[in-house]
């Protein structure tokens, strides 16, 4: 199931369009998956930390934010 730019992106410019799942999947990943989208994930997941999570989350207990 896609959803949010995902969803939108299909339903713009995929559907009826004739592509089988594999061009499908291929287009939606040429799309989505460029090189300052991986730079963007990578400094996400360097910054993302224990603490920051439980700051981001005050309402969650710790066990929750594991």
């Amino acid at each position: 199931m896609l959803k949010g730019r995902a969803s939108t992106f299909y339903y713009n410019h995929l559907v009826g369009k004739g592509y089988n799942f594999n061009q499908i999947i291929y287009k939606i990943r040429c799309h989505f998956e460029t090189e300052e989208n991986k730079q963007q994930y990578i400094s996400e997941w360097r910054e993302t930390t224990f603490l920051r999570i439980i700051a981001i989350n005050p309402g969650i207990s710790q066990l929750d934010c594991l």
